[in-house]
This record gives structure tokens, sequence and C-alpha cells, in this order.
């Protein structure tokens, strides 16, 4: 088994996120899951989701969260719930870093989350793309 992915964004940015993934890997990846929440929902219902989702997900390699931004609604639902204990959590997730976590799942939880803090910063650049920055 592999390190368990979910996104917890704002309504549809998650889904997006991991469509365009499948788009780009040509198939879905497995032990990834997409929550949404949305601001004025119910807020025990979006805990029980996002905790039933996140222990779905943790096959003992560890669970890596990632979420759209800091100190928003999805994040903070995060920070709220029961998790399993070897989680991570993220914020500010952008394409590269889903790719990273996909490709370098099979590292340990630790090492994997420093690698997709450090893609999703490194493709943040201003004007053209250099090569050393390329995800894969």
């Amino acid at each position: 088994m592999s390190v368990g992915i979910l996104l917890i964004t704002h309504e549809g940015l998650g889904e997006a996120l991991l469509s365009t993934l499948g788009d780009i890997l040509g198939q879905t990846p497995q032990q990834i899951a997409t929550y949404s929440v949305i601001n004025d929902a119910d807020h025990p219902h979006s805990l029980q989701n996002i905790q039933t989702l996140a222990a779905s997900l943790e096959y003992g390699e560890g669970l890596l969260i990632l979420t759209d931004l800091c100190g928003a609604t999805p994040h903070n639902r995060v920070m709220e719930a029961k998790l399993p204990e070897k989680s991570r959590l993220v914020s500010g997730v952008n394409l590269p870093m889903l790719i990273k976590a996909i490709t370098y799942r099979h590292l340990e939880l630790d090492a994997l989350t420093q690698k997709v803090v450090a893609g999703g910063k490194d493709c943040i650049t201003i004007g053209a793309c250099r090569k050393d920055t390329a995800t894969t």
C-alpha cells in the first residue's frame, strides 16, 4: 500500500484537480478522494464525512490531507476532525503538488509531505517556466 491522499477544498476545486490529474495520467489513481466543504453546510455532518473519508484512505502508511486555503473553512474543518494518528495536513494545494503526491506516495509520509510542499513552491514562477521546475 501507499500513502492515502484526501483533498478537502471549497466546492468543486478538489474534484476539478482530481479530474485534471486523471486526464494527465490517463486514469484516476487509487486511494485518493475529495470532499467539498460548503461554507454554510451542516458543520457536524461535514466533520463526520471528513473523518469517514480519512479513515477509509489510511491503510497504515499514512494520510496526506491537502486543503486549498489555510484558515478557510475546509482547513478549519480538518483541524477540528478526529483523524488517523499518522496524518499530515498541507494547505495551498495546486496541481503540481497533487502530481508530486501521486508520483512519490510510496515515500514515508514525512518525506512525501516535504516533497509535495517543495514541488508546489517550485512550480510557482514569474514569466517563463524553467525546465528545472518540471513536476515529474
